[in-house]
């Protein structure tokens, strides 16, 4: 550093290298004084602003060619700047920003001022560089004299041997104008260029020791891509009338999920990008944007794949980075009609394998009859007996029924195809009288007969037609209707605070506005079916969704009976008219806190006082109270807790758990049917 520019440096002013060093928080102001490396021409934004970038450099890394700080411009046209080579420029109320803590830039903001002093014009020290100042239509203050001084010193003092030639600096500067040309879908990406593209991971990214690979796509075709099938290779085989690849042809490649055909392109990235996918980290199923995406033939010189390497002139740029669909107002059309194609791709390629499934299915019944229909003409000519098939059905029709019959037990119902959709099934038992039901608590469906917990939980058998006799056979579950009389014994989790969690983006199809679902209502993503935060992100209440347990038990049950308990589950619609709430980070939302308290209270009296206290005692025992409660703990809570009865809904459902014994796994390999309930229809009135 030449000396005197140190003590001459203005005060209120941040050099370079602090920045560059994060000696200055991200989000802060700061004022800056350097010489003009390089001027992006300004382009036009999406809204109604333009943008130029401009880096620069100051005495304290005059000598490190490769280190220098980009301020980035958003103004109105007329608003930009006039930059030439060599320029001296002023920088006042300038914002830190960084990515990921490795790329730190400087953004205008609306006090930010800019002063340029034309480089052919600024005198030797002591002389005043004002003469020098651009004509600026966005007006700013006047130059004190400590800038004034520093400037013709600057100028004039520091390492100039590191600026590109001034031709080379003007032909950058026109290069720079069509920087909006460059982005590109995959479809249309071709040997030698470079590009910029939007893309969802695919496939997890693969370290190489010095590097990533990742499968991306934008849902579009390119011939020059791998052909993925659920074969190996680019094999043709099978691929007419299956454009998705449905056909197999290997089992060495059945881990790839999709999408099919040749839809996907291998990406190599370099550090520093490598590391971006490494510490957000970056995955399947993220959204990235790539900026420089080196386009070319693979080792094997057969298909397009893409290359991320380092920005040789400027080091610390970085041309991944990952999109937050959360973020909607900042969406790009870009962005939203990928993901418009993933949702087609989706719905196509469902359609496919249906058909298929379909087809597969017919011919394995043809099969079957062929195959019994062989067997009954070699019994005929005598070559083999004919096995009984009609015996075989009797015999497995009386060991299902025998079955069935051991497992029936007093209580337990059947389900017969007479009851309504959804309906629980009528008994001959009348409800019991119920007093003192709280009358701030309302359900639908007050036409229906009340249940009884038991008969909720007892076991349940439908009847089915086999060979074209009926059968009794005991089933998982059968999404029935409840209307049950109950109180609250006991809730989960046991912090209330813990009653609202994070929305997790389930879909990438969330973020368009025009999308109300799945457009033929077959979603998998039922019970039964197989970003970087900020603290903004983390208080906004639209992204929170309430879920939380409670566990129910019996307001009343006939003489010589036993109340029965079970949990039910209430998700963020249910939570929402239980409570005419909306879900928040309670941790950080008192009011709403409070709020939920005094509703909840109606609900279920001082049970939540009771719950505190005996986690308090057990903390103070230095022993940890139970996350789940067991009928032990439930029952001693209960009987202390003061709270009235009330009518609810309540819902069957059944979802699919792992299961290690192949005896009870009816629900597909190493899965089993557990039958579970949900509250829904019940709102706390409070009046």
């Amino acid at each position: 550093m030449p000396q005197g520019l140190a003590e001459k440096l203005p005060p209120g002013c941040t050099t370079v290298r602090d920045i560059l060093d994060g000696k200055v928080s991200k989000g802060s102001y700061v004022d800056v004084i350097g010489i003009v490396a390089e001027f992006r021409a300004p382009i036009q934004t999406r809204g109604k602003d333009w943008k130029c970038q401009i880096r620069f450099y100051d005495q304290t890394v005059e000598d490190e060619s490769d280190v220098s700080l980009e301020l980035n411009v958003f103004r109105p046209q007329a608003e930009m700047p006039e930059v030439g080579y060599g320029d001296v420029m002023v920088i006042s109320r300038a914002k830190v920003q960084a990515f990921q803590s490795a790329n730190v830039s400087l953004i205008t903001s609306v006090p930010t001022r800019l002063r340029v002093y034309e480089a052919a014009k600024i005198p030797k020290p002591p002389r005043d560089p004002t003469p020098a100042l651009r004509p600026f239509a966005k007006p700013g203050t006047a130059p004190s004299t400590g800038e004034r001084a520093f400037v013709s010193l600057l100028y004039h003092l520091i390492n100039k041997e590191r600026l590109p030639a001034p031709s080379e600096y003007e032909v950058m500067k026109v290069q720079s104008i069509n920087i909006k040309d460059k982005y590109h879908t995959l479809q249309d990406v071709r040997q030698g260029m470079y590009t910029e593209t939007i893309v969802e991971v695919v496939r997890e990214p693969y370290w190489l020791g010095d590097k990533y690979t990742l499968w991306v796509s934008d849902y579009t075709e390119n011939s020059a891509f791998f052909e993925h099938s659920f074969g190996r290779g680019k094999s043709h085989q099978g691929q007419v009338g299956d454009p998705f690849g449905l056909l197999p042809q290997n089992k060495e490649e059945h881990d790839w999920a999709g999408p099919f055909g040749q839809r996907s392109m291998q990406v190599t990235c370099f550090f520093p990008h490598a590391n971006v996918i490494r510490d957000h980290p970056v995955s399947k199923g993220s959204w990235i944007r790539m900026r420089n995406l080196h386009i070319k033939f693979g080792h094997n010189n057969a298909n397009l794949e893409g290359f991320l390497h380092e920005d040789k002139r400027y080091p610390e740029r970085i041309n991944l980075s990952p999109v937050d669909l959360n973020d909607r107002e900042n969406l790009s059309q870009e962005l939203k009609d990928t993901i418009r194609r993933r949702k087609e791709y989706e719905k196509a390629y469902k359609s496919e394998r249906k058909e298929l499934n379909e087809t597969i299915e017919k011919k394995r019944k043809q099969l079957g009859e062929a195959a019994a229909a062989g067997a009954k003409r070699r019994a005929e000519i005598g070559l083999e007996s004919a096995p009984s098939t009609k015996r075989n059905r009797k015999e497995r029709r009386a060991h299902l029924q025998k079955s069935a019959a051991a497992d029936l037990q007093p209580g337990a119902t059947r389900a017969k195809e007479s009851v309504p959709d959804g309906q629980a099934a009528d008994t001959s038992d009348p409800p019991p009288n119920v007093p003192d039901l709280n009358p701030q608590i309302q359900c639908e469906n007050h036409q229906r007969r009340t249940s009884i917990v038991a008969e909720m939980l007892a076991p349940q058998y439908s009847e089915f037609d086999i060979d074209g006799e009926s059968v009794v056979l005991m089933v998982p579950f059968s999404n029935r209707n409840y209307r049950t009389n109950v109180r609250v014994v006991d809730f989960r989790p046991s912090d209330l605070r813990d009653f609202c969690y994070p929305k997790k983006a389930d879909s990438p199809y969330d973020c368009l506005s025009d999308d109300s679902g799945d457009e033929d209502g077959d979603s998998d993503t039922g019970a039964d079916s197989g970003n970087e935060n900020t603290m903004e992100n983390f208080t906004a209440v639209n992204r929170w969704e309430w879920k939380f347990s409670l566990e129910l038990e019996d307001a009343a049950v006939h003489p010589g009976k036993q109340k029965e308990r079970f949990w039910v589950t209430v998700d963020n619609l249910a939570a929402q008219c239980l409570v005419n709430l909306d879900a928040s980070n309670l941790r950080h939302d008192r009011k709403n806190l409070e709020a939920l308290r005094q509703q909840l209270f109606i609900l279920w009296g001082d049970l939540e006082e009771h719950k505190s206290r005996d986690a308090e005692k057990a903390a103070a025992g230095h022993e940890k109270p139970p996350d789940d409660s067991d009928d032990e703990t439930s029952s001693g809570l209960a009987a202390k807790v003061s709270n009235r009865p009330f009518q609810c809904c309540v819902r069957e459902y059944g979802i699919k758990v792992p299961e290690s014994d192949p005896a009870k796994a009816n629900a597909g390999e190493s899965k089993r049917w557990e039958r579970m309930y949900k509250l829904f229809g019940t709102k706390i009135s409070g009046s």
